[in-house]
């Protein structure tokens, strides 16, 4: 039911726009153990809500099976 390469093409994508997202938000901080703590916490919560979005998506086209 659910197309491989597309979903590759989904997941490849989100994962590129969060590396760049992440990398953008640690340039801002100038001392290194800030850097590595927001880095951190922001590449746990990027993660997180970009493939909960993937996840609703997926929902909302009805290829997941089990909630």
């Amino acid at each position: 039911k659910i197309q491989y390469n597309q979903l590759l093409q989904i997941i490849s994508l989100v994962s590129s726009f969060d590396i760049a997202l992440i990398v953008a938000i640690i340039l801002l901080f100038d001392k290194f153990i800030l850097e590595l703590l927001v880095g951190f916490v922001s590449t746990l919560v990027i993660i997180f809500i970009s493939y909960y979005f993937i996840y609703l998506f997926y929902k909302k086209k009805g290829m997941v099976k089990h909630e």
